[in-house]
């Protein structure tokens, strides 16, 4: 959390973005659909702009007069990453119960490994109605250990049904699914979510905010039941880079080791019309006898 607000501190004290009569074509391509509309908005008056803006909102399912299909897109990207848990093990090599210690078998602690693979991802709306869309996103991701016996594949489908409450804000209420298995795991979940985003200028900054209740049903070897808040916050800078800050925070469920807390920061940027990110991702897992 401090690590997350402190990176977005430096950002508002160093960062700038240009006004919207001065937003650039990279800057237009890496943003979110929300801050696309907040860029736009100061020049609405012109006809060109007012033409790109329509296009836009029409492509998220916005102003439909009868259901209909408005967009599509499919992405393939390769992976190679550095994995510091591959075979999802145990962290520690020895484990305290009742004062006495007992040793993790070799097998199951975590082991690190360089990983390659790939992710295919899709993306599809329909118009409903005048305000109302429905987003279809899907994920299938798979990773080798290099030099390593580990696999790592998971799946995760999405569909959404989002009011648009104007052209920078929208309600949302979506079901999910999504598996993942490797070498020592294997966890399924399913869940129901509602939440809101909205994209505003503050200054001379463009920012994301987002926030995100979700109930979740678990089956990692036991099941259960677990709740969540999101929050995620993006900042637009004037040289085409994204900055986005997301926190994660979960219930504990008693005697079932489950995730507390996520925290995850990335930057993205736009360099010869292609989009290069870095990220950091940390969960903590707490509860059960262990």
């Amino acid at each position: 959390m401090r690590i997350i607000l402190t990176i977005l501190a430096i950002v508002f004290a160093t960062g700038h973005l240009h006004r919207a009569e001065a937003w650039t074509r990279d800057q237009l391509s890496i943003a979110p659909t929300l801050m696309k509309q907040e860029l736009l908005s100061a020049d609405i008056a012109h006809p060109e702009i007012w033409q790109l803006a329509g296009r836009l909102a029409y492509h998220e399912g916005y102003g439909s007069s009868r259901p209909a299909r408005r967009s599509s897109s499919w992405s393939l990207r390769p992976i190679l990453a550095y994995d510091a848990n591959a075979n999802n093990g145990f962290a520690n090599d020895a484990i305290a119960i009742g004062g006495l210690e007992f040793l993790v078998d070799e097998r199951f602690r975590r082991k690190s490994a360089a990983v390659a693979g790939a992710s295919l991802g899709g993306n599809h709306v329909w118009g409903l109605s005048k305000r109302i869309s429905l987003h279809f996103d899907h994920t299938a991701r798979y990773v080798h250990a290099i030099d390593a016996d580990y696999d790592k594949w998971e799946y995760a489908l999405q569909p959404c049904l989002n009011y648009f409450l104007s052209a920078t804000s929208r309600a949302f209420a979506c079901a999910a699914a999504e598996r993942s298995v490797t070498k020592l795991s294997a966890r399924s979940e399913k869940s129901l979510s509602f939440g809101m985003s909205r994209a505003y200028s503050v200054g001379s900054y463009v920012n994301s905010s987002q926030l995100t209740i979700m109930r979740s049903a678990i089956d990692s070897g036991i099941d259960y039941f677990q709740n969540s808040v999101t929050y995620q916050h993006q900042v637009l800078l004037g040289n085409a880079m994204l900055l986005s800050g997301r926190i994660k925070l979960s219930e504990g469920v008693e005697g079932i080791f489950s995730g507390r807390e996520s925290f995850q920061i990335s930057a993205a940027r736009m360099v010869g019309r292609r989009r290069y990110e870095a990220s950091i991702f940390q969960e903590n897992r707490r509860g059960a006898a262990f």
